[in-house]
């Protein structure tokens, strides 16, 4: 070793140094095959505008109170 660091020659951290461990939970991939419901991203899609929408209006009715 040397006297060595467990540093790289340029004196960076190894990426390793900056993994995390931690658990990694099985996926429904993992557990058989699984289909989602149809149409499922045009229903995600759909909810998501509708929730933006009602944010888009509450700011400018509070704008307009001001």
């Amino acid at each position: 070793m040397g006297g060595k660091s467990s540093k790289s020659r340029s004196g960076d951290d190894s990426r390793e140094d900056f993994v995390k461990a931690c658990k990694v939970w099985p996926s429904d991939e993992d557990r058989g095959h699984y289909t989602a419901e149809p149409g499922v991203d045009r229903k995600t899609s759909d909810y998501i505008s509708s929730i933006t929408e009602r944010w888009k209006n509450l700011i400018l009715f509070y704008e307009i109170r001001r």
